[in-house]
């Protein structure tokens, strides 16, 4: 465990060292925030490129240590006058800003803990260790998370680096790897398997919240507009809370029975064509690539952001730098960074900062998109189908009844923002946004992937892109003082039927008692060590098609595994 915290440290004070050789101006706890993500991140890709020389070892991990020490010790040395007076003035700025609003900060204060507190509950039941075996607290993880363990044994115990395929055996893996290989590193450091799951999402999501409230302040202004930023992302859902007022109406239980054992989700309803899931039970959390691709890919956007309206060209540089480490990452990451990122360039255009950006972003990703690209599955991606998962239901209906007022705000905030704007920021602001619409059309007129509902991995970037616009229509609607107490009750009423449904189902997976789904029993988990020790790394196993074989804990290599994660993943015949 001490080496994993030695690890995290490092890693952060690295990164957190690393912002200030940015131009603007940064609070402290910005910093830090942007540190965790850039600091982790960067560790993760020294350990693999190290590894890729002698395997993931202690040799490989200390290393990268020893060299980020001597990075800081460095940094430090060269710069230490210059950084100590920045540390010290942002200091003051915190303490300063902190006693003229004393009110606002607690209030931050209350919303940060009781998202750590969510992010906290819902990483910690991934899984649940029980007398008869391993259990999953989401089911959206059940099928997901015996995939990655398969992935993080496998370069662990099973010397896959470079990394082959362990569900495909003899097949490259040409899925995004690098957030399994940090929980790799922390499971070759000691810990279990809950740990090597729960701190890396902790600790990335806490991040990711911070870069999300930093990307809406930056881009609007308004403290307001970036605290409830959250509450709209992680928590907008369609108008299926309906189902849940009717379910509790039909119910023979009290309240407070209903609430400790909920029936079922009422953002996913499939059989109502519900399918727009609250992000952390169907992203963050199953979906570990999203560790890294969310707060890389916002970091990317606030860069730029910053960039564009100071001038300054080293933002440009090191969101290149960012995109370039991207691919492997998160590639849907990455292709809708790039969506979004060339329309940007063509409105704010200036060659020399764009250059600044896609040049380092080019070089480094292209021989990872060569990687991943070298795929068997030709065909199965970017195939054209209209609506998403709209099927016959009407293409406006359908989006309307899964994401209920997020569009009408969302346009609502545009009005605002182009209507009344009397600035050079505001339009600044509309404009900068406008091209993550693209990312909504494109989702809805080609798959990006073999399974139609994967395509949320992109259409995702959207609503992030669009939330601090949505955020700003709301705090116009909350700060209105020509009808202050109409506004106010319009506010509570619209972020109650935004948030309702996704808030609901994040209730029952984070608060609520669950008693899990069982992945792997006892007997299972003991023959899956005992193959780990008797059999060679490289041995290959014949096993059952299911999605949870023993096999996968092991560290060793499937000819098949489970066939929907291989045909979902691209592969075909």
């Amino acid at each position: 465990m001490e080496s994993v915290v030695l690890f995290i440290i490092v890693s952060v004070i690295a990164g957190f060292l690393l912002t200030y050789f940015l131009s603007a101006r940064y609070s402290i706890l910005e910093r830090i925030a942007y540190g965790t993500v850039v600091g982790l991140g960067l560790h993760t890709w020294i350990v693999y490129l190290l590894s890729l020389i002698w395997g993931l070892q202690f040799k490989s991990i200390y290393i990268s240590i020893g060299l980020l020490v001597v990075f800081c010790s460095v940094v430090l040395t060269i710069k230490w006058g210059h950084i100590k007076e920045k540390i010290l003035s942002e200091v003051r700025e915190i303490k300063d800003d902190f006693l003229l609003n004393k009110v606002s900060y607690f209030a931050h204060i209350a919303v940060f803990s009781f998202f750590t507190t969510i992010f906290w509950r819902l990483f910690y039941r991934t899984i649940i260790w029980k007398k008869d075996g391993m259990y999953v607290g989401l089911p959206n993880n059940y099928g997901d998370l015996p995939l990655h363990l398969a992935y993080i044994t496998s370069f662990v115990w099973g010397n896959n680096i470079p990394p082959q395929d362990p569900s495909f055996a003899g097949e490259k893996l040409v899925y995004p790897f690098l957030s399994d290989f940090l929980s790799a590193i922390f499971l070759k450091l000691g810990l279990d398997f809950r740990d090597i799951l729960f701190i890396p999402g902790l600790l990335l999501t806490v991040a990711f919240y911070c870069v999300l409230y930093y990307f809406t302040y930056r881009l609007t202004k308004r403290r307001f507009a970036a605290i409830i930023s959250a509450f709209i992302f992680f928590f907008t859902g369609g108008f299926g809370f309906y189902y849940f007022f009717q379910d509790l109406a039909n119910t023979s239980f009290n309240l407070w029975s209903f609430l400790m054992d909920i029936p079922r989700d009422y953002t996913k309803i499939p059989s109502l064509n519900y399918h727009w899931i609250t992000p952390l039970t169907c992203l963050n959390v199953p979906q570990r690539p999203f560790l890294f691709g969310f707060p890389i890919t916002m970091l990317i956007f606030t860069l730029l952001y910053t960039g564009i309206e100071y001038k300054k060209w080293r933002e440009f540089l090191f969101a290149g730098i960012l995109a370039g480490t991207l691919p492997f990452f998160h590639s849907h990451s990455f292709l809708a960074m790039l969506m979004v990122a060339i329309p940007l360039g063509l409105i704010f255009w200036d060659w020399r900062k764009w250059f600044l950006f896609f040049m380092p972003a080019f070089i480094l990703s292209l021989p990872q998109v060569l990687y991943l690209s070298g795929h068997v599955g030709g065909g199965t991606f970017f195939k054209p189908s209209f609506g998403w998962m709209a099927g016959k239901e009407n293409f406006l209906w359908f989006w309307l009844k899964n994401t209920s007022l997020f569009w009408p705000v969302v346009i609502g905030g545009f009005a605002v923002i182009f209507v009344r704007a009397n600035g050079r920021s505001p339009l600044r602001l509309g404009f900068y946004v406008l091209p993550f619409l693209i990312l909504f059309l494109l989702s809805n007129l080609v798959l990006f992937a073999p399974w139609d509902w994967d395509n949320i991995k992109i259409l995702i970037f959207w609503c992030l892109g669009t939330t601090p616009v949505a955020a700003l229509a709301l705090t116009c609607l909350y700060e209105n003082k020509r009808f202050r107490i109409l506004s106010r009750i319009g506010f509570f009423m619209t972020m109650f039927v935004l948030t309702a449904a996704g808030g609901i189902d994040v209730f029952r997976y984070a608060i609520a008692p669950i008693s899990g789904q069982k992945e792997f029993s006892t007997e299972e988990m003991e023959l899956a060590r005992r193959i780990s020790a008797e059999t060679p790394a490289d041995a290959i196993f014949l096993n059952a098609p299911i999605h949870n074989h023993l096999v996968f804990l092991t560290g060793r290599k499937s000819l098949m595994g489970f066939p929907g994660h291989i045909w979902s993943h691209g592969y075909r015949d």
